[in-house]
């Protein structure tokens, strides 16, 4: 019985030889000695190893590569709060084509995409906000070197959608009094800015920002007139440019100029600080924060039944200017644009009973 005993342990010995690799069923050897290599399949083929294969460089969700990549190349162009809204309305147009069934990369979009992309992008928002999308779908297509867009116009395939002229808002007269009444009796620093601004934005035409951000030396108190040298676009598009202090702002400027002299006296610091509409930062002086000008805002809307905002003081000024008889190339110009089609597209135009009365005027006997 030990015979057999040994003689199957020797066996079990040789079967985790060749489970191991180190000799080969039949050879009664055990070792490196009579091994052999074993028969493989055919060797799998990479893509790589085709001629001209490369990886994809975008990933697995190549949309979104994609469009990081474009928004990082344009982003010189904008400024920060254009570059988020840019980044949003794209991220949008990429993410509803995809849902309607498009492939996951810009490359690969065809005119099939872009009709499916279009019938829902039709029930879903106005033209007027479908025009965007489109900029920003035509925009990306070029990019990528995608001409699918471009040929369906080319073969009048699709129709853009066109925006009709919007209706520019402004205030009237009466409202905007209505609004320097409803701040005549704030107190403290906040009404005085506050009586500043309801008055000096109406006739200058200045951006909120660019009101904000205003210097004490650009002020010229001899002529009248005040350098713009935070303008929108300073990084890229924007010039500064002089505009004047019309003559109902003056007086309200004046005294704005003492109740600034007093309130920076008031916390120990030098009036001639630069700033000229100054904010207490903890212990140092600084321009108003974007947010706090918006809380001015809010704290004078309460006081009053008229809804307004910063921004549309801008355009009453041109539409004032305009319904006073200002030339439109003159009014465009201190606004600061560059043609006067922005100027009528967005802040003020000539309205129909004035340009009828103009026409009889020139051809009246």
């Amino acid at each position: 019985m030990a015979p057999q005993g040994a003689e199957r342990q020797e066996n079990a010995a040789d079967e985790q030889d060749i489970r191991a690799g180190r000799a080969q069923p039949g050879s009664g050897t055990t070792g490196h000695q009579h091994t052999r290599k074993q028969k493989r399949g055919p060797k799998r083929k990479h893509p790589r190893d085709k001629v001209g294969w490369m990886p994809n460089r975008f990933g697995g969700s190549p949309y979104k590569a994609q469009l990081n990549e474009y928004l990082a190349k344009t982003e010189e162009y904008y400024q920060p709060s254009t570059r988020k809204e840019r980044e949003r309305k794209f991220y949008l147009v990429a993410r509803t084509m995809i849902e309607q069934g498009a492939p996951a990369n810009v490359l690969k979009w065809t005119r099939a995409d872009i009709l499916r992309w279009k019938k829902h992008i039709d029930k879903m928002v106005q033209s007027s906000t479908s025009v965007k999308y489109w900029r920003c779908l035509g925009e990306l297509l070029d990019y990528y070197k995608n001409d699918c867009l471009r040929d369906m116009l080319r073969d009048r395939e699709i129709r853009l959608p066109k925006v009709p002229p919007k209706e520019i808002k402004s205030l009237r007269p009466k409202e905007v009094q209505e609004i320097r009444e409803a701040v005549k009796d704030m107190e403290g620093w906040e009404g005085d800015v506050a009586r500043f601004l309801t008055v000096f934005y109406p006739y200058t035409g200045l951006r909120p920002s660019e009101l904000r951000t205003e210097k004490l030396s650009d002020i010229d108190l001899d002529t009248w007139t005040l350098v713009v040298s935070h303008p929108k676009g300073a990084e890229s598009y924007g010039r500064k440019r002089t505009i004047p202090i019309l003559e109902p702002a003056r007086q309200p400027l004046l005294d704005f100029l003492e109740a600034r002299k007093r309130y920076i006296l008031s916390l120990g610091h030098d009036p001639r600080t630069d700033i000229l509409i100054p904010c207490k930062h903890w212990r140092t002086l600084g321009i108003w924060p974007d947010a706090r000008w918006r809380a001015l805002k809010s704290m004078i809307q309460k006081r009053t039944s008229v809804r307004f905002t910063w921004q549309i003081f801008r355009s009453t000024f041109c539409q004032w200017a305009i319904d006073e008889g200002a030339a439109l190339s003159a009014v465009s110009k201190i606004m600061g644009h560059t043609t006067t089609m922005t100027t009528e597209l967005h802040y003020g135009r000539i309205k129909d009973y004035k340009a009828i009365e103009e026409v009889n005027r020139l051809f009246s006997s």
